[in-house]
């Protein structure tokens, strides 16, 4: 109890990307939406894309965003949010990510339409390689808690950020102290995932780096239903899946469950944190 999974480095998230890429994209969406949704009133979902692009539209709410806006999307994963954001609100908006294999699949989905809206480079959160005071606005999803040096990337998000600039993004949080032996193995060592972040203290660090805190929402219970969600179609895959990807399904298949059950021992929680600089 209460161990710490091993240190990771950029290079480890990386190649954990790069090797499941094909994996998430065939479980969660063709299309790319591949991270978790609002769901309304807690219901059974019955399309994940939907909740998916939900979270996102609460998102775009919570901007404030037009044509005038500058955005940096850090690692999203998913080249899909930024041309749906970029749709909606007609921004520039740059993407960045560690997946050499996510950057070069979402370069060759631009089209002539928007090409001049949108940039997708290969970086890190946690080197953010763009001048002080660069975007009017900064959005992540799950993603922070990948990187190596969480609290660096949160210090180079602000002072990149426009006077007045916001920041919203949602991430893993560790609730408790005391870790169980499952969750550390399926949840913490599989993802690569360290922290000492709880909803609290994760707060009391944003404010140290001069964010402003508008909005700190725990939305757990709609993680336990992206996974609850995404589980009963690995079921389904393996009936009707990609013969090569079988191996696969049964390991996310057999992982999944036990990140419910992290999220109901509060062992693993999510949060929705809304920042002006």
């Amino acid at each position: 109890m209460n161990k710490q999974p091993p240190k990771f480095t950029n290079k480890d998230t990386e190649f954990f990307y790069d090797h499941e890429n094909s994996l998430y994209r065939d479980v969660r969406d063709p299309n790319w939406s591949l991270h978790f949704g609002i769901f309304e009133k807690l219901e059974w979902p019955k399309d994940y894309v939907k909740a998916a692009n939900r979270l996102t539209d609460v998102m775009i709410g919570k901007w404030k965003i037009d044509e005038n806006s500058s955005v940096l999307d850090v690692w999203c994963g998913t080249w899909a949010v930024d041309e749906y954001i970029q749709k909606k609100t007609w921004c520039k908006i740059t993407w960045i990510d560690l997946s050499w294999i996510r950057i070069q699949e979402a370069q060759a989905r631009i089209n002539d339409t928007n090409k001049d809206k949108m940039d997708f480079i290969k970086m890190s959160a946690d080197n953010l390689a763009f001048l002080a005071n660069s975007f009017s606005h900064i959005i992540s999803q799950s993603v922070l808690y990948h990187v190596h040096d969480r609290e660096k990337a949160i210090q180079q998000i602000y002072d990149i950020l426009m006077p007045w600039g916001t920041f919203v993004f949602e991430d893993f949080i560790r609730p408790n102290e005391e870790i169980s032996e499952e969750s550390m193995r399926y949840v913490y060592e599989r993802l690569l995932y360290r922290t000492n972040f709880n909803h609290e203290n994760y707060q009391d660090f944003l404010k140290k780096t001069w964010f402003t805190i508008i909005e700190a929402t725990d939305i757990s219970e709609h993680m336990k239903k992206s996974y609850n969600y995404l589980t009963e179609i690995l079921k389904e895959k393996l009936n009707s899946g990609k013969p090569e990807l079988m191996d696969e399904y049964k390991k996310l298949l057999e992982a999944y469950p036990f990140m419910v059950k992290a999220i109901e021992k509060w062992d693993l929680w999510q949060s929705l944190f809304v920042c002006k600089k």
